[in-house]
């Protein structure tokens, strides 16, 4: 049964920069992530410990669920297009498993998240 959730988190990378060609870098580096919200609507199976608790502005914050922080790797690859744009693609993994009540060993429950993002540099 996978569960797909939206949090919110506040995010600082921090990554080294290898320029491979003229247009062409790569990257790599650690990304700092806190929790700022998680879902409130979640319900969970009849029987479970989860399912007892207490509704409240978010069941897995208020009840220490999820972890409030991680560090995780980020790769990374980029390609300058011409003198103002920028594509960017970034692969970030957690160290850590975000579900804190989950004891069963078998853990795959790590922050994945994949970027793709086109900037804009303004100036010369």
């Amino acid at each position: 049964n996978n569960v797909a959730s939206t949090f919110r988190q506040l995010q600082v990378p921090i990554a080294l920069q290898y320029q491979i060609s003229r247009k062409i870098f790569a990257s790599a580096g650690l990304r700092y992530s806190y929790l700022t919200a998680a879902p409130d609507d979640l319900t969970f199976p009849a029987g479970s410990f989860q399912a007892d608790l207490s509704s409240s502005k978010s069941i897995l914050i208020d009840n220490n669920l999820v972890r409030r922080s991680d560090l995780a790797a980020s790769f990374g690859l980029g390609f300058n297009l011409g003198k103002h744009f920028l594509l960017r693609m970034d692969y970030f993994h957690g160290f850590s498993p975000y579900l804190d009540f989950d004891k069963s060993g078998s853990r795959s429950d790590y922050h994945r998240t994949f970027n793709l993002g086109l900037s804009y540099y303004i100036g010369p």
